[in-house]
């Protein structure tokens, strides 16, 4: 039993940690862009390197919002155990 509680636990936080990436992930997409917006006359060479960043971070999220829908499906087919408790 308390196996199940701990695994459970770990997935948990395994979940909260992958939300927290993707928040931050986000967060540096939002930044990028204000950055960028404030700058009058950008170079070539920073728009090439804001849409480079740019692209790395949205491909960044993609693999972390994948990795989230697999973790929330892994976490619904394990065992909980509130569950695993018999009935009296």
């Amino acid at each position: 039993m308390r196996d199940l509680a701990a695994a459970q636990r770990e997935r948990e936080q395994h979940l909260a940690a992958l939300r927290r990436e993707i928040d931050d992930t986000t967060r540096m997409i939002k930044n990028l862009v204000r950055d960028f917006s404030r700058n009058d006359t950008p170079s070539e060479d920073f728009v090439r390197d804001i849409n480079t960043e740019r692209a790395e971070l949205h491909h960044r999220k993609i693999e972390l919002e994948a990795q989230l829908a697999e973790a929330e499906e892994a976490n619904q087919r394990a065992p909980n155990p509130d569950r695993s408790t018999p009935c009296p």
